[in-house]
């Protein structure tokens, strides 16, 4: 006679809430989700369980909720907290000197607060890529969770406990299934069970179903099923995660989206600077950590552009306490930030940073306000700031420009340029393309360049537009900035032209006879204030991103315009400065 065992079941809660987030959405959570799941696991003294809090969760609940540690606290001895890297980065993207530390502050944590040693190790979004065992080995953590989904596409469909294997190194991995709520499971043998926290709210009914048909079987904690398990067989899983489709990589999401590439490239670069120094404080490291959330690098969260500013904030904050800021200093070196062949430029001081990009239209991706904190130019939108635009004179229009259906003149906006520095000067040059009288092309040659003057907090922008062919032309010419500076509709934030405040940075307008124009932002406590040399034509309007059917506010687009006529074999000049002031609070 065959006697049937009992299923043992592991149940794993979930929960992160990103860095930067709105505090009414961390507030709604708690209401919604966090602390019904809590009050059930009270209600039932037998039921044992798992789970992963996110340090970045752990620090809000200190904040806003500190009982609930303590309550979380007393249920030790019958749940098993399951460490993590501490602001939840994507593994395989960020670097190991990073992924150990915040593997480390996370565990210190845990101790902390609940007096607990975890022997688990939480893999974030459950993105996985075949050197990861390698990486979560040197943690000396026994084992991870991933979605039975990640096994299928290695045509695994059974069996709990595995081995994940890479250079000789091993981690244990559960495969686990992603709990319906609502639903009944039936359960044919030992499960691993996956509930992430968020999903309850609206569905406490089916979560507390769920807890009562949990209380016929045997429920256990991961760490006691693992030391129950003699043989792990070894698999080799392929890159991929449940969101995205079979044997893709979250690093499309880089590709697919420049600004968010060059976030995790500026990301690496922070990390560079503080891993190479000695004792560096540890609140640095804890920003740059901070910046290192996964949110952001989900296309989900990338549209979020609070959560963009938030990691650029901690990059600058880690940044401004590891570099000295009482004197002043200058720094302008070359770099390929994102590995494409072409030297790009990096200026920085004791006040401002800026990032220029040689290969799309010479622009500017990063502007830094130091004492801020603040990226003023988030490059996520696909618009760089600095970059050139040629235009039809009379039939250009704000509104053809804004939608995206007008009519380039060159060939200058996405172009390469050669990239340059001397002293306080990052110079740019470009010959290009520029459609002449009935269409005939003309060589034109861009040269511009940025002085800095960190102490003043100044930007000198010079622009000789050449004309090398063999007609005159005459066109319009936009030197167009895009500010990211949180909302659109904000009355604290406002545009500036000729001394006074004309609307907020939503607005689609056209000021004609600028001599000066810019932003002021109360909340940033920050004003930035262009003076042309010339007399501009000012366009605005705001940038927005679509995803999932909702548009999302992104950045304001800065353009001041002017009419040149530039003879053949002539040049013209413009010019003009950029004041970054920091306003009384």
């Amino acid at each position: 006679m065959k006697i049937l065992a009992t299923p043992r079941i592991a149940l794993v809660l979930y929960a992160h809430q990103p860095v930067g987030n709105l505090e009414e959405g961390v507030q709604r959570a708690l209401r919604d989700a966090y602390l019904p799941a809590l009050a059930a696991l009270e209600a039932r003294p037998k039921l044992k369980s798992n789970l992963y809090l996110s340090g970045a969760l752990l620090e809000w609940l200190e904040r806003l909720e500190p009982i609930a540690l303590s309550r979380l606290a007393a249920l030790r001895s019958r749940v098993e907290f399951i460490t993590g890297a501490m602001y939840h980065p994507l593994l395989a993207v960020t670097p190991k000197a990073d992924v150990l530390g915040q593997v480390r502050a996370h565990t210190i944590l845990l101790e902390k607060f609940f007096d607990v040693t975890p022997r688990g190790i939480w893999t974030p979004e459950f993105a996985w890529e075949a050197q990861l065992p390698a990486l979560l080995a040197e943690t000396d953590l026994e084992f991870t969770i991933l979605p039975e989904t990640l096994f299928q596409t290695a045509g695994i469909s059974s069996g709990m406990l595995f081995a994940a294997e890479e250079m000789g190194k091993s981690i244990r991995v559960f495969r686990a299934s992603q709990a319906q709520l609502g639903s009944v499971p039936l359960f044919s043998g030992d499960t691993v069970l996956l509930v992430k926290l968020e999903d309850i709210a609206g569905r406490s009914k089916g979560f507390l179903s769920l807890l009562e048909h949990l209380e016929h079987f045997e429920t256990m904690r991961l760490s006691t099923l693992l030391d129950a398990t003699r043989r792990a067989e070894v698999v080799y899983l392929p890159s991929t995660a449940p969101q995205l489709p079979p044997r893709s990589s979250w690093r499309e999401v880089l590709h697919r989206y420049p600004g968010i590439g060059h976030l995790q490239q500026r990301i690496r670069y922070a990390s560079e600077k503080l891993n190479d120094v000695f004792r560096v404080p540890d609140e640095a490291f804890a920003h740059l950590w901070r910046a290192e959330d996964s949110a952001v690098l989900q296309e989900s969260g990338s549209h979020s552009n609070y959560l963009r500013f938030a990691a650029y904030r901690n990059l600058i904050k880690a940044e401004n306490i590891l570099e000295p800021r009482k004197y002043g200093w200058l720094d302008i070196n070359y770099r390929d930030l994102d590995f494409d062949g072409t030297p790009d430029v990096i200026a920085e001081a004791h006040t401002m940073n800026l990032y220029f990009s040689a290969a799309r239209g010479g622009g500017i991706l990063e502007f830094d306000a130091r004492e801020a904190a603040a990226n003023l130019c988030d490059p996520f939108s696909h618009k760089l700031s600095l970059t050139d635009h040629f235009l039809e004179p009379e039939a250009s229009t704000l509104a053809a420009f804004a939608s995206g259906d007008y009519l380039e003149l060159g060939d200058f906006a996405d172009g390469l340029y050669e990239i340059g520095k001397y002293r306080d000067r990052v110079t740019l040059t470009r010959l290009g393309t520029v459609r002449g009288p009935a269409g005939a092309p003309v060589a034109v040659e861009i040269k511009k360049a940025v002085r800095l003057k960190p102490k003043e907090n100044t930007l000198e922008i010079e622009y000789q537009i050449h004309n090398k062919g063999d007609w005159d032309i005459v066109l319009r010419f936009g030197s167009l900035w895009n500010f990211a500076l949180l909302t659109a509709q904000s009355v604290d934030r406002q545009f500036i032209v000729n001394g006074t405040a004309v609307s907020n940075l939503g607005a689609q307008l056209e000021h004609r006879a600028v001599q000066t124009a810019g932003w002021r932002d109360q909340w940033l406590g920050t004003e930035l204030i262009f003076n042309f040399s010339r007399e501009a034509t000012l366009w605005t309007h705001p940038v927005n991103s679509e995803f999932e059917g909702q548009k999302h506010y992104q950045s304001s687009v800065f353009m001041p315009l002017w009419d040149v006529d530039v003879p053949k074999r002539r040049s013209r000049r413009l010019e003009y400065t950029v004041k970054l002031s920091n306003l009384a609070k």
